[in-house]
């Protein structure tokens, strides 16, 4: 159980012109200790706190924070980022990113979380609790000649692709649900401005009860629009997401120190090399000592290269267990929830459908004579005549009395 969480709440714009900036107040609450501690910070303080994470624990997973524009794309419009609805966005993802952070056996126990949400010792000590609950990454190395993480880069660029995909299908389906609520929503609207012409005079109960119908589906399918868009299973994909990203992130960093290591230790050899040239030549004294004190410095960056790289593979390691027990969970839970509300939206949307009660108008218009138009049961045949079962042995006879009765076959005329 995790005993401590963020809530961000209260954003206040401060400043005027281009040093316009909005400020949140992020209160951390104990579950344990009954106590809570505020301080107010900005979007460039959570930028300059996932910095210093990264440094303190290289290979740690801290997903990424929203991209900083001036403005941005919120269903489908271009909006401010001092806008109410760009704000809240941001607002939402700031305390998702904070309580991600306490729930990592790693971040939460960083002294730069803690000195970023203004906590006291006993909230530091609680910090340290918590994280003692979970058994920290190793340092690994491929010192048996296989690399641990030699496929990764690959399975968690497309574990990415796979979620932007399922983003993006999730957005476009959410955004078809609005554009279906405000189609039937006007289908209404004609229907009821059909129900008043003195032309429809008998249609006129079906027309409403369809209409009224149509109001019902209408509000289901926005309640579905919002759901796709807020709901778990969305929840989930942006944040898994966000992880991935991470994780490429550290892969690259990963990468450039195993370059970083290649070029040092050509350094050291070619230092060597020239080392070994000049050893026994009493007129290069003075740069055989600078060459030796070059490859010292040089093989005490080598080691201090490897055991850094060492430290990230280890801890790049445990998080992609991590992150396939976390995904694993709640993707299963979120694609349930999924399942659940669709199914209940769809038995919503034949509750709606089913109140149209056509029964209780008549479904002969033929019979039902409209006073302006007394030609239309010429017009139209009834509808049981038309849609009526067929019969064949009754069409043959009557084929077949129709035949005598015109004197073919041998019959009378």
């Amino acid at each position: 159980m995790q005993r401590l969480r963020v809530s961000i709440s209260d954003p206040y714009t401060e400043s005027f012109g281009p040093a316009r900036y909005t400020s949140y107040r992020v209160t951390t609450e104990s579950t344990t200790l009954g106590c809570s501690v505020t301080c107010r910070k900005r979007y460039s303080d959570f930028e300059s706190l996932r910095t210093e994470l990264m440094a303190q624990w290289p290979g740690v997973v801290i997903p990424r924070l929203p991209e900083k524009h001036s403005a941005t794309e919120i269903h489908g419009y271009l909006v401010n980022r001092f806008s109410a609805e760009f704000v809240e966005q941001r607002r939402t993802m700031l305390e998702d990113f904070c309580n991600q952070a306490l729930a990592h056996p790693i971040i939460v126990s960083l002294p730069s979380l803690a000195s970023f949400l203004n906590w006291k010792p006993d909230f530091s000590s609680e910090a340290e609790s918590q994280a003692s609950l979970t058994a920290r990454p190793e340092a690994s190395d491929s010192s048996d000649g296989v690399d641990p993480l030699w496929d990764a880069p690959r399975l968690v660029s497309r574990l990415r692709a796979d979620l932007e995909s399922l983003h993006s299908m999730l957005c476009r389906l959410s955004s078809r649900q609005r554009e279906s609520a405000l189609d039937f929503f006007e289908l209404s609207k004609a229907l009821e401005v059909a129900a008043i012409n003195a032309l429809n005079e008998t249609l006129r109960p079906a027309l409403t009860s369809v209409a009224e119908a149509s109001v019902g589906v209408a509000a289901v399918a926005k309640r579905q629009a919002e759901h796709c868009r807020s709901g778990k299973l969305m929840g989930a994909v942006r944040r898994f997401m966000l992880v991935a990203e991470a994780l490429e992130e550290q892969l690259k960093a990963r990468a450039k120190l195993g370059v970083a290591i290649t070029q040092t230790e050509a350094k050291l050899s070619e230092s060597r090399a020239n080392a070994l040239k000049l050893s026994g030549r009493s007129d290069r004294i003075k740069r055989l000592g600078d060459l030796e004190e070059q490859g010292s410095n040089l093989c005490a960056k080598v080691e201090q290269l490897r055991a850094q790289r060492a430290l990230l593979t280890g801890t790049l390691v445990w998080e992609l267990e991590r992150l396939e027990s976390q995904k694993h969970a709640l993707l299963r839970e979120a694609l349930r929830e999924f399942a659940a509300a669709n199914a209940s939206f769809a038995k919503d949307s034949y509750g709606a459908w089913n109140q149209a009660s056509f029964l209780s108008f008549p479904h002969d218009l033929s019979r039902a004579r409209a006073p302006f138009c007394p030609c239309v049961t010429a017009m139209f045949p009834p509808f049981s005549d038309v849609f009526k079962p067929r019969d064949r042995a009754r069409d043959r006879a009557g084929r077949v009395r129709g035949r005598r009765a015109r004197g073919g076959w041998g019959g009378r005329a």
